[in-house]
Formats: C-alpha cells, sequence, structure tokens
C-alpha cells in the first residue's frame, strides 16, 4: 500500500470527525438556545452546586394595611407567613438579585434602602410589600425553614419607601 493510496482514507476519517464534531456543536448550541443558556452539565443554579447545604432566599408578600401597620413576628414558619404571595418576574424584578441583596446586607444603610427601592421602582403601588428572608437547612428531623422579616415596602408620593425590620437583632437570636 503506497501512501497516495492511504491519503484518501485519512481525509474521509478527517471529514467524519468534523462533520460528528460540528452536529455536536449545533445540538449544544441549539439545546443551549432553548434552555435560557443553562444545560444541566454547566448549570449555574445553585440547586446543583449546593445541593443539601444550608440556604437562603428572597420572598415577597402583599400586606394589607392592617397587617402592615401591625408589630411583626421575629421569624415566621412557611405555613404561616401573613399576605399573599408576590410573582416578581412579572414585574421584571430578578429573583437573584434580590436574594443577593437580602443575604449580603446585615445592616440596612441608605445604599441597602436605595437598591431595594430601585428594584421595586417599577412595580405598581397598591398595597405594602412584606420582603422576607427565607433560610432553611437539612436537619435530622427533615427540612427546617424559617422566614424572617427584612423590610416593609410602602407607596408615599408615588415612590417605594423601605421601612427596614430589626434584622441584624433577630439573626444573632
Amino acid at each position: 500500500m503506497s501512501l497516495e493510496s492511504a491519503e484518501p482514507g485519512v481525509s474521509v476519517l478527517a471529514r467524519r470527525t468534523l462533520r460528528v464534531l460540528g452536529v455536536v456543536a449545533i445540538v449544544y448550541a441549539a439545546t443551549i438556545a432553548t434552555h435560557g443558556g443553562e444545560f444541566w452539565p454547566f448549570s449555574s443554579y445553585s440547586m446543583f452546586a449546593r445541593a443539601g447545604r444550608p440556604w437562603q432566599r428572597a420572598l415577597v408578600r402583599v400586606l394589607d394595611e392592617a397587617t402592615a401597620g401591625s408589630a411583626l413576628a421575629d421569624a415566621y414558619a412557611p405555613e404561616a407567613l401573613p399576605g399573599t404571595p408576590l410573582a416578581l418576574a412579572p414585574l421584571g424584578i430578578p429573583q437573584n438579585d434580590l436574594s443577593s441583596l437580602l443575604q449580603r446586607a446585615e445592616v440596612w444603610g441608605d445604599t441597602e434602602r436605595e437598591a431595594l427601592a430601585r428594584l421595586f421602582g417599577t412595580a405598581p403601588c397598591r398595597a405594602p410589600l412584606l420582603v422576607l428572608r427565607v433560610s432553611g437547612a437539612i436537619e435530622a428531623e427533615g427540612v427546617r425553614q424559617r422566614a424572617v422579616p427584612v423590610a416593609v415596602l410602602r407607596c408615599e408620593g408615588g415612590r417605594v419607601q423601605v421601612q427596614p425590620q430589626r434584622l441584624a437583632s433577630v439573626e444573632a437570636s
């Protein structure tokens, strides 16, 4: 067998390899495009990265005026939360940004209040909103969840006003 007869076989193998790699790249690109940039083996979702570890998330509830005017509990069980849930996505409020803000802010200063007001600035101001930091952990009895009030948002003069709750003292207990 001469070198000349071996070359066509190599080029056929190279073409097939390139074709297979091209098909894989197209399938991968289509999968990423149709799944919002997330595909499980390369996911950044914390459910894959932090499975079994304690977690914190933000939760927003719509309150009536009577509940908003009364004293809030230091913490709530998930089944005893006041108000009704507020869906953030239809309002254009990124859930991950809100959760990140609540996780970082131990003491609420002007910067944190302004960031929270900016996040909710486009939301229609119809009723007071209760922002909670929900934490959970796996324990021997099961999953423990605790919702701590972080702030009450009120609408005054067409602007969102943030009224921080006693977060620093509650988290320490």
